[in-house]
């Protein structure tokens, strides 16, 4: 059951990024709100199962994307990792960590997604790729840390309730 919460959650997350998320552009980049749900969902310590959200989120990512499901995947695996790795050492402070796994996940999401491209054929380059892309995307990402946090450290206590001694 806990499992299956990532299906609703995900689905919503996709749509509003397709909707509205997308259309908030910051030069000419955007923010990747499944990619921030991701590393929200697995900076609360309770959460033992961010691999199904990320098989989950790749899958349905790809699906509306007109990027290889290669560079999908490989953004949101990557964050994965890097939260795993995370948590392990920065455990004590969640919000750093998150700001941090923010960082470097749309860093690697951005160039996985540039590398692509150039991969395709597309005329972009590496510079413009970073500057006008990449750096605005990590910006707008950056706004959306606590927001997203804060919904989801509720979500994880409303999933994985606390039990209480008595």
């Amino acid at each position: 059951m806990r499992k299956l919460i990532s299906i609703p959650v995900l689905l919503a997350a996709l749509m509003l990024q397709m909707v509205a998320v997308s259309r908030l552009r910051l030069i000419g980049g955007s923010a990747d709100l499944v990619l921030m749900v991701l590393i929200a969902w697995g900076m609360q310590e309770q959460v033992k199962d961010l691999w199904v959200w990320v098989v989950v989120a790749s899958l349905m990512t790809s699906f509306v994307s007109a990027l290889p499901v290669f560079a999908v995947v490989a953004g949101y695996l990557f964050a994965a990792f890097f939260i795993w790795f995370l948590k392990q050492q920065v455990w004590q402070s969640p919000i750093l960590a998150m700001f941090l796994a923010t960082a470097v996940s749309t860093l690697v999401q951005n160039l996985a997604s540039i590398f692509a491209l150039q991969i395709s054929g597309s005329p972009i380059s590496f510079s413009e790729g970073f500057n006008l892309v990449t750096v605005p995307s990590m910006l707008l990402n950056f706004l959306l840390v606590l927001p997203l946090y804060a919904l989801f450290t509720d979500l994880a206590g409303f999933v994985y309730p606390v039990e209480e001694v008595v």
